[in-house]
């Protein structure tokens, strides 16, 4: 929304210079009752003719003037959080995971969703979500990700652990824009990490290490931690490591999703 000077100022013609002016006028604004005046009065350099712009109070200006700023404030909020969205993992369908379109059937569920939004309302800690495929646990996880993004205001992330040790890895090719030890700085220090499927498709000593050292820094800088399992407790173990488990389980909050996959019943929000 323009203010009243920018809609002015935008159709002058291009060879105009203005003056500003504070002249008092009879008659009074209808809408505050106060004394109008004309704000600015311009003059054409070509022809030399000059023009005022329309009466307002003081009153008028300045709400539409704050009208103008309120919505600069709120473009660049909403630039801020399409940057956060932009940099959340997020794809696909799990950009339209929200907590409302969660499908809470049983006391189980309800109770599960209602833990992992107060969980993301004011993250910290660890929160393990653990249970067989199919559960909601991606589904919740996405949505507390994107809570973090367009409501608290807060950048969180959602990427696999397999994803993790590529970007990582990354890091040792030629001309690599970053090095390891950037991206272990930056993984291990963001406000908000959620890492799905924890247990699958890793275990060499090198990636346990890497994966160490992500949660290693989280766990010093007291930073928030989502960690997303198909397996149980001991088979995690054994995947993180002992050092990394640890870590993880200290003061942890443990979720299980013991209930039949939605993909069974054909759930319109099939989750992970």
């Amino acid at each position: 929304m323009n203010t009243i000077l920018d809609n002015l100022m935008a159709n002058l013609p291009a060879d105009t210079t203005e003056s500003v002016i504070d002249l008092d006028e009879p008659g009074e604004c209808t809408v505050h009752g106060e004394q109008k005046i004309r704000a600015l009065k311009f003059k054409s350099q070509a022809t030399g003719q000059e023009f005022w712009t329309q009466w307002y109070c003081k009153t008028c200006v300045r709400e539409q003037m704050d009208a103008g700023e309120r919505d600069r404030l709120k473009q660049a909020q909403q630039e801020q959080i399409d940057r956060r969205m932009a940099n959340s993992g997020l794809r696909g369908r799990f950009l339209e995971c929200t907590f409302g379109n969660f499908e809470a059937r049983t006391a189980d569920q309800q109770q599960a969703l209602v833990a992992v939004q107060q969980y993301f309302e004011s993250p910290t800690g660890t929160l393990w979500l653990v249970g067989p495929v199919g559960t909601g646990k991606t589904h919740l996880a996405a949505a507390g990700v994107r809570h973090c993004c367009e409501v608290t205001g807060v950048q969180a992330i959602m990427i696999s652990v397999r994803q993790l040790i590529r970007e990582l890895r990354s890091s040792w090719e030629k001309g690599a824009a970053h090095t390891e030890s950037q991206l272990i700085e930056y993984f291990g220090t963001l406000p908000v990490l959620v890492l799905d499927e924890v247990g699958v498709g890793f275990g060499s000593e090198a990636e346990l290490t890497q994966l160490f050292d992500v949660l290693d820094f989280r766990y010093t800088e007291r930073r928030a931690t989502v960690l997303l399992s198909n397996l149980a407790p001991s088979g995690i173990k054994a995947a993180l490591g002992e050092r990394s488990y640890d870590r993880m389980r200290e003061g942890a909050q443990l979720l299980r999703f013991e209930w039949k996959s939605y993909r069974a019943g054909g759930s319109k929000h099939d989750a992970r």
